[in-house]
């Protein structure tokens, strides 16, 4: 039988499971689209740690193509941690919003559209911010999939196409 005080158990402590979130940092991006995300994330976090201090942990970190800094539509860059393909296993990727049309920077990374089909395979969770669901579109991840999105008419049409077995994509306040 384990000896036990408020804070000094002869028990071996369960190992604290971490949760991988790769937020994904591309140009023309909206900041808030991955900075509100993550300060939501960290507080859910909080407020389960204080419930249970064997809580599920996070492991966030920021990823792009390279590791290159990345030029935000708000005018300053952010510095990935890591290079998508450095990246072995995480459980989660978040896609952020992109400034007006995504199209031309979606065609411009087919080497990120090709990483998240791969994820998608292995059961990665796969979470894209407004108009960072073309990237999924454009993997196919959205085919026969119903999909909200505020986009403009010319890339709902495209979203639309993409996933043709589905109900028609709307438009907030529609």
């Amino acid at each position: 039988m384990a000896r036990t005080s408020r804070t000094i158990t002869t028990e071996p402590r369960p190992p604290r499971r971490r949760l991988g979130a790769s937020f994904i940092l591309i140009e023309h991006m909206l900041a808030t689209s991955i900075t509100l995300p993550i300060e939501m994330m960290r507080a859910a976090e909080s407020a389960a740690v204080v419930r249970d201090r064997n809580a599920v942990r996070l492991n966030i970190a920021a990823a792009a193509v390279s590791r290159e800094p990345v030029p935000t539509r708000a005018g300053f860059r952010l510095q990935p941690d890591l290079a998508i393909d450095e990246i072995a296993h995480t459980d989660m990727v978040i896609l952020p919003a992109l400034w007006r049309n995504p199209r031309p920077i979606v065609r411009q990374n087919p080497q990120l559209v090709e990483w998240l089909q791969r994820l998608h395979t292995k059961g990665c969770i796969l979470i894209a911010v407004g108009t960072g669901a073309c990237f999924l579109a454009e993997a196919g991840l959205l085919d026969g999939k119903p999909a909200t999105t505020p986009l403009f008419e010319p890339v709902r049409a495209r979203l639309s196409q993409r996933a043709a077995e589905a109900p028609v994509l709307h438009h907030p306040g529609e």
